[in-house]
């Protein structure tokens, strides 16, 4: 198991390339500590606010402001209990609209939008994808070995089914607010730079440029 390296500032890492005409972007935040019930929560907070068509992000920035061709954002809690998760997000859009793209991801994630409309939606989603994905004839192997490792002595789906099925909207909210760390993050970018402006990409952190 690789240990996450803590994010303690701001940087960009950028590669150049001129023949590029859209921009390729991921965001990246810590996140916290996590256990079993943080996993299982993290797969509600995925559904809310990065995962599908459905969701916070998918919505607000390709659909509402047209800001992107494709977007999503995913909590990954680790493999490992008491080990840190992060926080991932990306962005494909037009090179020069990059910035604006930036500023929306960022204020969605410092501020997610609360909807709690899509409660049941989420619940039946979650419950509907742990019935459909048994493992597969070959992959039972792996998949007892790996909730071995992390302290299970029974199928933790379905201690998972009964959390969803009790949810609150609030369950959610909490995790967002104890996991997501909006501090400091890493920007990923493969973009054409003389397509945008490079002072105000300077605004969301120092600049280093890759090869």
């Amino acid at each position: 198991y690789k240990k996450h390296q803590p994010i303690t500032e701001n940087k960009i890492f950028i590669v150049n390339d001129e023949k590029a005409i859209q921009a390729q972007i991921y965001i990246m935040n810590d996140g916290s500590e996590n256990d079993e019930g943080d996993r299982t929560m993290a797969s509600a907070f995925n559904s809310y606010f990065g995962g599908g068509m459905s969701s916070i992000i998918f919505q607000e920035i390709r659909e509402f402001r047209s800001l992107a061709y494709s977007t999503y954002a995913y909590y990954s809690a680790p493999s490992v209990n008491e080990e840190k998760g992060y926080m991932m997000g990306f962005i494909g859009t037009q090179a020069d609209k990059s910035i604006d793209a930036i500023s929306a991801y960022m204020g969605l994630i410092k501020n997610m939008p609360k909807k709690p409309a899509r409660l049941e939606y989420i619940q039946n989603g979650l419950i509907q994808s742990i019935n459909a994905k048994r493992p597969t004839f070959r992959g039972y192997n792996s998949t007892v070995s790996r909730w071995r490792k992390l302290g299970y002595e029974d199928d933790p789906r379905k201690d998972r089914v009964k959390k969803y099925e009790n949810m609150k909207f609030d369950d959610i909210m909490n995790f967002y607010s104890n996991n997501v760390n909006n501090q400091f993050h890493h920007i990923i970018m493969v973009v054409d730079k003389s397509r945008i402006d490079m002072e105000k990409l300077a605004e969301f952190g120092e600049i280093i440029e890759v090869s």
